[in-house]
This record gives C-alpha cells, structure tokens and sequence, in this order.
C-alpha cells in the first residue's frame, strides 16, 4: 500500500477483505465515505496489520471474528 494513496484502493480492499475494512473503520484507520487512510490507519498496516499469514489475518479486533471452518478466506474479488 502507497503512503502518497490517501483513497482506499480498489486492490487494498480486495487484499483486506471486508471484515477488515469494517474493523479498520470501526477503529479509526479508515474514514468511510468515501473510503480515506487516515494517518493512524497508514501506521497500522506499515505494523502488519490486515496482512494475511496464510489463512490468519491480523486485525484490530481478533475476538469479534471466528476463523472459517472451512480453513480458507474468500470473498468475490480476493487477491492474495
């Protein structure tokens, strides 16, 4: 992710999914309409957070998601 983007990108919400972008709204990174990075937000990802590990992504808040039985994230659009 670009630090000049101040848009959320077509391609950072695909990579992130959209239980990430609800929770990076939720915390403040990102500004909803129209989608921003706020500054915190930028710091956050250059953290490593919504970096996916395999099937494992590292989000604000951990507890309010369950890990797919299935093993596996998807959604129409993903891109890894």
């Amino acid at each position: 992710m670009s630090r000049r983007e101040t848009f959320v990108s077509e391609r950072d919400e695909a990579y992130l999914g959209p239980v990430a972008i609800a929770q990076f709204i939720d915390v403040g990174w990102i500004r909803q309409w129209p989608k921003v990075w706020t500054v915190n937000g930028r710091k956050a990802v250059d953290d490593g957070f919504g970096r996916w590990t395999g099937t494992r992504q590292d989000l604000p808040s951990p507890k309010l998601c369950q890990p797919s039985p299935h093993g596996a994230a998807f959604w129409e659009g993903r891109r890894g």
